[in-house]
């Protein structure tokens, strides 16, 4: 009991030790691959989605950021969408923790029509740090359309990817 409670401190001081400054920039990135039916009887839909993340904290903890997307849908027995896309959102750190949201904007153009498609990201995560400065976000994303003709299911989703964080040379930690 007492080595669990030595360590417990030891792990509460280690996490309290870590912060984003103001001013911290990030680089991160996702790839994904899905493959879902609406129903069982309906043709499958594979999705390839491509994410950069850019990151600046305005303040300590907060930060902005913005993410080019490309997103591929191939339909089972069907058509394949070419989708380009924008998100803006915030994440709030405590610690390694974070909550945050991204609003996604999505456009297409084929078969001589336009289409769009916009979502809102929810999302708490996790990072694991794998080096210096770089992190595996682990996460758990809460995809809410927007409704003006699109999708009108949200998704639930986990997410995996890496990210870098750089404050000058390196990110900040206070000892």
């Amino acid at each position: 009991m007492k080595k669990q409670v030595i360590f417990m401190l030891l792990f509460s001081l280690v996490m309290a030790a870590f912060a984003f400054e103001k001013g911290t920039k990030a680089l991160g990135g996702t790839l994904s691959l899905s493959y879902s039916k609406y129903d069982r009887d309906a043709d499958g839909i594979t999705n390839l989605n491509v994410a950069f993340d850019l990151g600046y904290c305005v303040i300590d903890n907060l930060m902005v950021e913005v993410s080019p997307r490309i997103r591929l849908m191939a339909f089972e027995n069907g058509p394949t969408y070419n989708w380009l896309g924008l998100g803006v959102g915030a994440r709030y750190f405590i610690r390694k923790f974070y909550m945050g949201s991204q609003i996604n904007f999505f456009s297409s153009g084929f078969s001589g029509h336009k289409n769009t498609w916009d979502n809102l990201d929810l999302k708490v995560g996790y990072l694991l740090s794998l080096a210096k400065n770089i992190y595996l976000d682990l996460a758990a994303i809460y995809n809410i359309p927007i409704p003006h003709g699109g999708s009108d299911s949200s998704v639930l989703s986990l997410s995996i990817s890496v990210a870098a964080f750089f404050k000058g040379e390196r990110l900040r930690d206070r000892s």
